[in-house]
């Protein structure tokens, strides 16, 4: 009862809205705002001063049914001047990258036509990818097309690759093997630096499987010894190379 009454204002609104049938469809936090005054109230309830999501379950109502849909951060990302957003591509190849100055330097390689069998490039900006990726959809991404993922080679840029591929198992996303073999045999294991903050990863074993066994063993000798090489060790002098080797 006491739920009711602090509920029954909300409820109200909602009934009211539901029986006029919303015109438009708004977004989450839009109709958030417009219902419970609090724009965080159905998406992010947990930093909101109400839940709007407990009203909507006593009512056994959707987002959908109230006009309101979830929209997604978007990322940054470059096309080739050969992507085609229509459905007659069979399978692009889109490589995702995780840090800001490695993106730019294959962004304008890209755009160049330098690395020809890269059709588009997204800035992951770190972990932010795990929340921002279902924006593809709306830059003509399809679940066919060929992910490829890039990051810093160290446990948290492993850990990354696993999340984001946990995340998102319906697209076949995998490492950039000849991007991060590359930058390997440029670095060295030997040079490879101790890493500056403590990082977990709690499983390497599935990245590892996807390289040769040397890189493979290479790989684990970093990662148990707690050191990293970071992406920004490939530059636009490496370019002419990286365009021979490929992704994979």
């Amino acid at each position: 009862m006491q739920e009711y009454k602090e509920h029954r204002p909300y409820i109200l609104r909602i009934s009211d809205l539901v029986s006029s049938r919303p015109a438009e469809t708004l977004t989450a936090n839009e109709r958030a705002f417009e219902l419970f005054g609090d724009e965080k109230a159905l998406t992010s309830p947990e930093h909101a001063a109400f839940d709007g999501n407990a009203v909507l379950k006593n009512l056994e109502l959707t987002l959908e049914d109230i006009g309101a849909e979830i929209v997604y951060e978007p990322f940054v990302y470059t096309r080739s001047k050969m992507f085609d957003t229509r459905d007659i591509t069979p399978v692009r190849t889109i490589l995702i990258v995780e840090n800001k100055d490695t993106y730019w330097t294959l962004k304008n390689a890209v755009l160049h036509s330098d690395l020809d069998y890269i059709d588009m490039v997204i800035y992951g900006e770190g972990k932010a990818i795990l929340s921002t990726f279902r924006y593809i959809e709306e830059v003509g991404g399809r679940v066919n097309d060929r992910y490829f993922y890039f990051g810093d080679l160290d446990r948290e840029g492993i850990e990354i690759f696993n999340l984001f591929r946990k995340k998102y198992s319906e697209y076949e996303i995998v490492p950039a093997v000849k991007y991060y073999e590359y930058m390997i045999n440029k670095v060295g294991v030997e040079n490879a630096k101790a890493i500056r903050t403590h990082q977990k990863v709690k499983d390497y074993s599935s990245f590892i499987g996807y390289f040769s066994d040397t890189t493979g063993h290479n790989i684990k000798t970093i990662v148990e010894n707690n050191l990293y090489i970071p992406q920004e060790a490939i530059n636009k002098t490496d370019i002419k190379e990286l365009r021979v080797i490929g992704l994979q």
